[in-house]
């Protein structure tokens, strides 16, 4: 069975990452693993994971205090997990907008493809969210097809699935700091001409927690889109 390690880079998620992690290991996958890079967090997310790894050993945490960043810390995870020997790589966010319970469909999804994208917008998929998110959503989904040259429904999405594989042709070109990365991501996909595929999935807001996602961020993520285009 290939090794699979689910990459989550946190920042103050202590009202999520045990419960997450604990729905994550119920999948009951022998072969399965987590790492958790956590920025520092204020809140003591990190502390939580590292009480944690010390009993299972399943559980690691890249404790991170310099270079912050949502971006550098999920190529960190990226990073760690190949390091790990991760014959698949999975990358979500923390706050149950990425349901574990998508795993193992983006596994399996990669019989077909070099990576996996849960989308929210494939037929069968949802977004929980509020109007005004999913039309802004939507619109930075179009402007990334567009600009990056790519046909997905939600290039925007952070919960993906790679090969070791594709992971090992992209990861050392990743450069985005800050969320900016799907961008990044979906770029160098591109240059390398890896396979994508979709998979529905249901999205919905966080229940517990404050999200960091900004309007900044959208505008970001719009101009890293362009700068990566002219770049080539």
């Amino acid at each position: 069975m290939p090794k699979i390690i689910v990459t989550i880079p946190t920042w103050n998620e202590s009202l999520n990452i045990k419960l997450l992690i604990d729905e994550i290991l119920a999948l009951k996958n022998k072969d399965l693993e987590i790492v958790v890079a956590d920025d520092n967090s204020p809140d003591g997310t990190w502390k939580i994971v590292e009480e944690i790894s010390k009993t299972n050993k399943k559980v690691h945490l890249l404790h991170r205090v310099t270079n912050k960043g949502r971006g550098l810390a999920g190529i960190d995870g990226f990073k760690k997990a190949m390091e790990l020997g991760a014959d698949i790589i999975v990358e979500m966010d923390a706050d149950f907008s990425h349901h574990p319970r998508h795993i193992p469909e983006l596994v399996n999804s990669l019989q077909n493809a070099d990576v996996s994208i849960g989308s929210r917008f494939k037929i069968g998929g949802y977004d929980k969210r509020g109007l005004k998110r999913r039309v802004l959503t939507k619109g930075s989904n179009a402007f990334a097809n567009i600009v990056l040259g790519v046909n997905l429904t939600d290039p925007n999405s952070g919960y993906r699935c790679y090969k070791r594989e594709a992971m090992g042709k992209i990861v050392d070109k990743l450069k985005a700091p800050g969320p900016d990365i799907v961008q990044d991501v979906i770029d160098k996909c591109k240059i390398n001409n890896l396979k994508l595929i979709e998979i529905p999935i249901d999205f919905q807001d966080r229940e517990r927690g404050e999200t960091t996602k900004t309007f900044k961020d959208f505008i970001n993520g719009a101009v890293t889109t362009l700068k990566l285009r002219f770049s080539r």
